[in-house]
C-alpha cells in the first residue's frame, strides 16, 4: 500500500502514483480520507443507463454518491467520496493513462461527492490568495501558467482546481506537484521540459513536468477566476488580448461551463447545497474573461493581464 496527499486529502492506494506527494503510511492507517483499490467493477455499460462522451468514454450514475466510469479500457467505481475501485481488465497497472484518469476524472468525481466545486483550470498564487485560470482545452491555460511561474509565482493545481467553501469563503486546495503543457506550446514559449514525461491525454501529446519547488502545498482563498477564450477577427487581422470583467448571472454561467467534466457535474445534479456553493464562489471572487487571438498567442501579455487584475 502507498500513502499520499491529493487535493488536500489523505489517500491510501494499492496503485503507485508517482506524481503525488508521499506521506508516511501510519498517517493513512489512522486517517485515510480516500482509498484506491484494485478490483472488479460491475458491468454497467447498457443502453439504458450509460452516457457516452466519446469513443470508449462512458459513465453511469445510479445515485449521486455512486458513479461508474469506463475510460479507454479501464473501469472505475467511485462512491461516497471516499472509495475509488479500479478494474484494469488485465492491462498494465503502470500505464500512464490510468494514473491520469485517477488524478483527473476520478478525483473530480470524488471532489463533487465530497462537496467541492472542481474547476477545469490552473490555480496560481496571487499574493496571499489564489487565482484560477480556466478555459476550454487548447485555450492556453498551461502556457499562461508557465509564464506566471517564470515571474516567481507558485501553482496549487494545473488541470483540476478543487474549490471548497468554508463559512462562505472559497478555498483552493493543493492538488499534486505536476503540471502539463502541450508540445507546441512548450516549443513556442521556451518551456523547460528537461526531464519531463511525454504523455497522450485526450488525443494530445503533452509534457508532464514535476517540479516540487514550483508547487504551493497549502490552501489559499480564491480571489479571482480568469477565463481565456481564443478568437479570430472577421477579417483575420491581428489584435491584442482584450479583458473584461464578468458580473452577475454571467459570472455563474462562466463557472458552470468551466467545471471539470461538466457532463459529470450535470449527471450528479445540483442540489440546493451545491447551488449555494456555486453562488458563494461567484459572489465573493472577481471574474474576468480574456479574449486572445487564435494565431500569434501573446502569452506574456495575457499573463500580465492576469497579474494586473488578480493582485
Amino acid at each position: 500500500m502507498h500513502c499520499y496527499r491529493l487535493y488536500g486529502l489523505t489517500v491510501m492506494s494499492e496503485l503507485e502514483i508517482p506524481d503525488a506527494e508521499c506521506v508516511t503510511l501510519p498517517v493513512c492507517d489512522k486517517a485515510a480520507d480516500v482509498t484506491i483499490a484494485l478490483g472488479r467493477v460491475p458491468d454497467f455499460i447498457t443502453a439504458e443507463n450509460v452516457i457516452k462522451l466519446k469513443d470508449d468514454w462512458y459513465f453511469s450514475v445510479p445515485a449521486p454518491q455512486l458513479f461508474y466510469m469506463h475510460c479507454n479500457g479501464f473501469g472505475f467505481e467511485i462512491k461516497d467520496g471516499d472509495t475509488v475501485n479500479v478494474d484494469v481488465y488485465n492491462q498494465d497497472v503502470e500505464n500512464s493513462g490510468l494514473i491520469t484518469y485517477i488524478l483527473g476524472s476520478a478525483f473530480g468525481v470524488v471532489g463533487i461527492q465530497r462537496g467541492s466545486v472542481p474547476i477545469h483550470g490552473a490555480a496560481v498564487e496571487t499574493g496571499d490568495t489564489a487565482a484560477i485560470i480556466t478555459g476550454h482545452s487548447g485555450s492556453g491555460k498551461s502556457a499562461v501558467l508557465g509564464e506566471l511561474i517564470k515571474t516567481g509565482r507558485r501553482y496549487l493545481a494545473d488541470d483540476v482546481s478543487m474549490v471548497f467553501t468554508v463559512d462562505g469563503v472559497p478555498l483552493v486546495v493543493p492538488s499534486y506537484p505536476q503540471r502539463k503543457i502541450v508540445a507546441d506550446s512548450a516549443a513556442e514559449t521556451g518551456e523547460d521540459i528537461s526531464g519531463a514525461t511525454l504523455i497522450n491525454e485526450d488525443g494530445k501529446d503533452k509534457y508532464a513536468i514535476r517540479k516540487t519547488s514550483e508547487w504551493l502545498d497549502e490552501r489559499r482563498q480564491l480571489s479571482c477566476i480568469v477565463e481565456i477564450v481564443s478568437a479570430r477577427k472577421k477579417d483575420d487581422s491581428p489584435f491584442a488580448p482584450e479583458i473584461k470583467e464578468i458580473k452577475g448571472q454571467a459570472s455563474l454561467r462562466l463557472l458552470l461551463r468551466n467545471q471539470f467534466r461538466p457532463q459529470f457535474a450535470a449527471a450528479l445534479g445540483t442540489p440546493p447545497q451545491r447551488m449555494k456553493q456555486l453562488l458563494e464562489v461567484t459572489s465573493s471572487v472577481k471574474t474576468f474573461q480574456i479574449i486572445r487571438p487564435t494565431e500569434g498567442f501573446p502569452v506574456s501579455d495575457t499573463a500580465r493581464m492576469v497579474i494586473e487584475k488578480c493582485l
